[in-house]
């Protein structure tokens, strides 16, 4: 006997709906919404694949939670394509995991946005991959932020480049961490090719991306990072990057770069910047590039830095800088060099200065030199000195024995009263014949008798006697008096009236003894 019940359907009439099949199985198709929610769990439970099939795809929102859930395995899995779109939000959240992961990759895409969108994230979590990958693209886009959170890592890997394309900005800013770190190379690249896409990330983010990932990105799409995203790229996935890509970063990217990212860069990645990027780096990134990066840079890029970058340079990456770098210095750069740069050098560093570098040194450059790097410059720079550069201060430290005898005659003539001054006996000593013979009358006046009694008496020869102070002369020794007026002497045999009088007796009378032999004449 059939149990029956009478359920109202307008306020004027009323039909009586039977908890159980009609005698008829076939029948059930015949059963509305209202009839088919009238069954009892029991005959649900009963229903072969081939039953559930039979119901109208109408009828099917007439299934109760409690209905659905008394289903045997399998039923939710043989629903038509045309039943499932009729299946509520609430019957959908309804169903269990397992239910739900009996839906067959032909029956996803029959799936309507506004139902996908209802799932639960423990729902979307429990996906089978081919489900997933199942979800057509206009499906992809309508899940929720929390249902993409909840996809777990294998999920991500699953998705294919065609719906990571599909997915939102929004959907893709709502990655986790996890998730980011799990999409797949290829999937990255699909990324890559939209802009939009790729600065929707945030930069913790771009902050989990894999080495691998990372030199996808700038492969493909370096400029599309936005400069903030570049920013909190970690050191080992930026020290990853090819040259090609790292070359590629803009202005502003590179002057997001932390210090710590900079000195993580190779000394490849370093040599591979153009001069553009190097000459506008900010002056904390430049100063945090390490010696060796800097040595790194090829001396055609080291000659096209500004000179208002090449003076940010600190002491220990000037001393850093090869010899073939050194010779590539323009003009323009040298001038823009500080006394503490040219210091930077080193007295190697300077020693490697070709003459025409040096002849550019300003004066503030040369004074700035200190005893070792004076030292080092060669004889051949030494000749390249201009008068400018030889002041007091740095010709007092140049080696008697080497750097002296190398000025020309043409410096020699030029140097100050005061250059004279400041000259050692030792460098008094050095000079040579043909130096001494260019030495001009203001010079000689300027000579101590300290540095005449130094000088070599076949050198004295060379002066001419009232050229030099009174004070000068009379201070001289009697051997270097008489070494004066040499024999060999010929012309300029005497002294002014105020010079013989400055002498001492002892001195005059020694002078009055070279008279016979003709080599002085007293002054009337």
């Amino acid at each position: 006997m059939q149990t029956s019940f009478t359920t109202s359907i307008s306020s004027s009439a009323s039909a009586i709906y039977s908890t159980a099949l009609p005698d008829v199985s076939t029948d059930i198709a015949t059963l509305n919404s209202d009839g088919i929610k009238a069954l009892s769990t029991a005959t649900i439970s009963s229903l072969t694949t081939a039953q559930l099939a039979l119901i109208q795809p109408e009828s099917i929102p007439g299934l109760t939670t409690a209905q659905l859930a008394a289903l045997p395995t399998g039923s939710i899995g043989a629903l038509s394509t045309d039943q499932l779109p009729f299946l509520s939000t609430a019957q959908l959240t309804a169903l269990t995991t397992l239910a739900l992961q009996e839906l067959k990759t032909s029956q996803i895409p029959t799936l309507s946005n506004t139902q996908i969108s209802s799932l639960l994230q423990t729902q979307v979590g429990a996906l089978k991959t081919d489900q997933l990958q199942s979800l057509t693209s206009t499906q992809i886009a309508a899940l929720t932020s929390q249902q993409v959170i909840s996809l777990t890592p294998l999920q991500i890997a699953a998705l294919s480049t065609s719906q990571f394309q599909a997915m939102t900005t929004a959907q893709l800013s709502a990655l986790t961490t996890s998730q980011i770190s799990n999409i797949e190379v290829a999937d990255l690249q699909a990324l890559a090719a939209n802009n939009s896409q790729i600065q929707s990330l945030s930069s913790s983010q771009i902050g989990a991306l894999s080495t691998q990932q990372v030199s996808t990105l700038f492969a493909l799409s370096s400029l599309g990072l936005t400069s903030k995203q570049v920013a909190v790229i970690t050191t080992t996935a930026l020290s990853a990057l090819t040259t090609t890509a790292l070359s590629a970063l803009t202005t502003d990217q590179i002057n997001r770069l932390s210090t710590a990212q900079v000195q993580g860069l190779t000394t490849s990645q370093i040599a591979a910047l153009t001069s553009t990027q190097l000459n506008n780096l900010s002056t904390d990134l430049l100063q945090a590039l390490t010696s060796a990066s800097i040595a790194a840079i090829p001396i055609t890029t080291v000659a096209a830095i500004s000179t208002s970058q090449i003076s940010n340079f600190n002491a220990s990456q000037i001393d850093a800088l090869t010899s073939s770098q050194i010779n590539a210095l323009t003009a323009d750069q040298l001038a823009s060099l500080t006394s503490t740069q040219i210091v930077g050098l080193g007295g190697a560093g300077v020693a490697l200065l070709t003459s025409t570098q040096i002849n550019l040194l300003g004066s503030s450059q040369m004074a700035g030199l200190g005893t070792d790097l004076i030292k080092s410059l060669t004889t051949t720079a030494i000749k390249s000195l201009t008068n400018d550069q030889i002041k007091a201060d740095q010709i007092k430290l140049f080696t008697a024995s080497s750097q002296i005898p190398a000025l020309t005659t043409t410096q020699v003539p030029n140097l100050s009263a005061d250059a004279i001054k400041a000259m050692t006996t030792a460098q008094i000593a050095a000079l040579t014949a043909t130096q001494v013979a260019t030495v001009t009358a203001t010079q000689s006046a300027a000579l101590s008798a300290t540095q005449l009694n130094a000088m070599a008496t076949d050198r004295l020869i060379a002066l001419t006697p009232s050229n030099i102070r009174a004070v000068s002369l009379a201070g001289m020794t009697d051997a270097k008096l008489q070494a004066l007026f040499d024999t060999t002497r010929t012309a300029n045999k005497t002294v002014s009236l105020d010079q013989w009088n400055m002498l001492g007796s002892s001195k005059r009378a020694t002078l009055r003894g070279l008279v016979a032999a003709s080599r002085f004449t007293v002054p009337t």
